[in-house]
């Protein structure tokens, strides 16, 4: 993370670069490889603390290197065997600098740390829940945690996914991706950072990669953020991502046509801010979100208006007008 907030002129010159316990996006490696060699680094604390490394070739080959002599990476599918070459799976793995296990919390020690049918007898593995590949030349490739697939609106989704198309942009440092909301009004959002020296919008980065992912895979919101904030070691708090959002400066919302409905669309989507020329399902809304609008409309200002209008609405400006002239006539 510290790369992502550090100007690299002057820095290093001729060096050597190891970037370790968080993935290195594309755009830094195009700041930080200029001048300078650049290694990647792999390994959880439960081994104590890498186990693998290797140099990095350019930004569209981003690999984690090769175990440790005497260390093993092996990548397991769900039935415990090896995933042949290319083929994604999960990282166990096992060697000297193995943790015994976790204190206190022999429950929690034995899902994680498991026989090593490998190995030799009484030897252990560590279940990283890390998924990702190998290649037939034996380079590992990290793919993002097993834990990151959801479901939102019926679709599975790899938030690891959305994370490697936000950080391909040249602009973006860090990438981060949830999922909030309860199952009825579930959304995908993402926070980013950006390299010294450049701009980018949350708009932008939407428009960005919904070139080249489905629908239901682009982030409701994209909100740009100065750094993310972190856990006591060092990892992004996913869990206070949306409060750090919330403090982040928007910009100047310009003439406010129609506020009452703009207010009210930033608390059914979510969104810290909504303004007259956005558009409701460019905000993020979707036909569940809509209804829920519609809804809330009704509740706020005594009006009923027909869904197709949320729907052909083309800013919210226009919605409000809407609204107010079915009040009018309801007073009339």
């Amino acid at each position: 993370m510290a790369l992502s907030v550090t100007d690299p002129d002057g820095v290093l010159p001729g060096g050597t670069l190891v970037s370790t316990g968080d993935a290195i996006s594309p755009s830094l490696v195009r700041t930080w490889s200029e001048g300078r060699s650049v290694f990647n680094g792999y390994g959880p604390t439960e081994v104590t603390v890498g186990i693998a490394m290797g140099p990095i070739t350019g930004p569209d080959d981003i690999g984690i290197g090769r175990p440790f002599s005497g260390s093993a990476v092996h990548v397991l599918d769900e039935r415990l065997t090896e995933a042949g070459p290319g083929a994604e799976g999960e990282f166990y793995l096992a060697g000297p600098g193995l943790a015994r296990g976790y204190l206190n919390q022999p429950g929690l020690t034995a899902v994680r740390f498991v026989a090593d049918p490998a190995g030799p007898p009484g030897s252990r593995m560590y279940r990283s829940g890390d998924r990702g590949r190998r290649r037939v030349d034996g380079e590992l490739f990290f793919a993002g945690r097993a834990d990151d697939q959801v479901k939102v609106r019926g679709f599975r989704i790899e938030l690891g996914e959305i994370e490697a198309r936000l950080a391909a942009h040249p602009a973006v440092g860090l990438a981060c991706v949830v999922v909030e909301g309860d199952v009825a009004t579930a959304r995908v959002v993402g926070y980013v950072t950006v390299l010294p020296g450049t701009r980018v919008t949350g708009s932008e980065l939407r428009r960005y990669v919904a070139g080249s992912l489905p629908e239901h895979m682009v982030p409701s919101t994209v909100t740009v953020l100065d750094r993310f904030p972190t856990t006591p070691n060092g990892k992004v708090d996913r869990a206070a991502l949306r409060a750090a959002a919330a403090h982040a400066p928007v910009p100047d919302a310009g003439a406010a046509a129609g506020p009452d409905v703009c207010a009210l669309a930033e608390r059914v989507l979510g969104v810290p801010q909504a303004r007259p020329e956005d558009n409701f399902f460019d905000l993020g809304g979707h036909s569940v979100l809509a209804t829920l609008f519609a809804r809330e409309i009704r509740k706020e200002f005594g009006v009923v208006i027909p869904m197709r209008t949320i729907f052909e609405a083309a800013t919210l400006a226009e919605l409000a007008a809407v609204v107010r002239s079915a009040g009018e006539r309801d007073r009339t």
